[in-house]
C-alpha cells in the first residue's frame, strides 16, 4: 500500500507573517539575551486546509507558512496538516478538524495551547518542557497538561449523541481534567504509556488500554512514524507494527460518501483503484469534495459541500 508520508523538516527561522495589502510578508523578531520568540510553521499540508486570523478569513495553508498566535485552523475532509511549533513540538491535524492555537513567551518559557474544537490531532512534544513552560490541550469537555509526549486527542459526537473527549497516549505520561460547562473541574486522571481516556460530557469517564483497531488509518500512520524514534519494546509498539502490516496487505477498502452527518452511499474499492463517484447526488448544487481522482490506498470519507 502506498502511504502519504508526513515529513518533519527542522525550523530555523524565528519569523511572524504580517499580511498588508493582501500581500503575505515574513516579518523576523529578535529576542533579547540570546533568547528567542516562539515559531509556528506549517511543516507540511495535504490536501486543503486554512487559517482565520482576525477579519482575515480562509488563509489557505502552505508548506513554509508562519502562522501566528491566536489563528484559527480549519483542516478539510481527506486532508491531514503538519504544524512545527519551535524546534522540538509537532502538531499532526487530522481531516475535519478545527482548532484555535495559542503560542507566547519565548522557547525558554513557552506557553502554548490548543483549544480542540472538533476533529483529532497528535501531539509530539519531543524534549521535556521546562519548569517555566507549559503546552496545554482543551476540549469544551476537557484540559490536558503535556510535559514530553506523544498523545492524540480527539473530539468527537458519539452514537448516542454525546461528546467524547478521547486522549490516546502512545508515550509518556499525562494528567487530564474533565471539566463542566463553567471550565470547573470535576475530576482528574492520570494517564501513562500505553493507556486511553473516554471523557464524556454526561460523566461517562473510563481509561483502558489502547484500542489500535479503533482508530483511523490516518492516526495509526502518525503513530507509526512518530514511533520509529521511540523505544520498541512496549507492547503498544508490538501491536502498532503488526496493525500497519495487516493494512498493508488490505485488498480492498471502504469509500463513504457522507451527506451532512447521513451516509449517501458505500462502497468498496480495490487497493489501487479508484472509487466510483455516485451517479445521484443528494442535493441540486455541491460537489463531491476530496481526492476522488486519486488511487484508493485506505479507508475513506467523502464529503459533499
Amino acid at each position: 500500500m502506498k502511504k502519504k508520508g508526513l515529513i518533519i523538516g527542522i525550523v530555523s527561522a524565528v519569523a511572524a507573517l504580517a499580511v498588508i495589502g493582501g500581500v503575505v510578508t515574513a516579518v523576523v523578531l529578535k529576542g533579547k539575551s540570546n533568547e528567542s520568540y516562539r515559531v509556528i510553521k506549517v511543516q507540511e499540508v495535504e490536501g486543503h486546509s486554512y487559517v482565520n486570523r482576525g477579519d482575515i478569513k480562509d488563509l489557505q495553508t502552505f508548506d513554509g507558512m508562519v502562522l501566528q498566535s491566536g489563528d484559527q485552523v480549519i483542516v478539510d475532509g481527506n486532508s491531514t496538516l503538519v504544524l512545527a511549533l519551535d524546534e522540538d513540538k509537532f502538531c499532526y491535524l487530522e481531516e475535519n478538524t478545527e482548532l484555535k492555537l495559542t503560542a507566547e513567551g519565548t522557547s525558554a518559557n513557552s506557553k502554548t495551547k490548543i483549544e480542540l474544537v472538533k476533529g483529532a490531532l497528535t501531539v509530539d512534544v519531543q524534549n521535556k518542557l521546562s519548569d517555566a513552560s507549559s503546552f496545554d490541550v482543551t476540549t469544551p469537555n476537557s484540559t490536558m497538561a503535556i510535559r514530553g509526549t506523544v498523545v492524540r486527542t480527539e473530539y468527537y459526537k458519539n452514537e448516542k449523541g454525546e461528546f467524547i473527549s478521547k486522549y490516546t497516549l502512545l508515550e509518556g505520561q499525562i494528567v487530564c481534567v474533565s471539566v463542566d460547562s463553567n471550565g470547573n473541574v470535576v475530576e482528574t486522571f492520570e494517564l501513562t504509556q500505553g493507556e486511553e481516556i473516554l471523557i464524556g460530557s454526561l460523566g461517562n469517564n473510563s481509561i483502558r488500554e489502547i484500542d489500535l483497531e479503533d482508530l483511523p488509518y490516518t492516526a495509526l500512520d502518525i503513530f507509526d512514524k512518530v514511533s520509529d524514534r521511540l523505544d520498541k519494546n512496549g507492547a503498544t509498539y508490538q501491536d502498532l507494527k503488526s496493525l500497519m502490516e495487516e493494512l498493508e496487505e488490505k485488498d480492498y477498502y471502504t469509500v463513504t460518501f457522507m451527506y451532512g452527518e447521513d451516509e449517501f452511499a458505500v462502497q468498496e474499492v480495490k487497493n489501487g483503484d479508484k472509487m466510483v463517484v455516485p451517479t445521484l447526488s443528494p442535493s441540486s448544487a455541491g460537489s463531491w469534495f476530496g481526492d476522488i481522482n486519486l488511487p484508493v490506498d485506505r479507508d475513506l470519507t467523502i464529503y459533499w459541500r
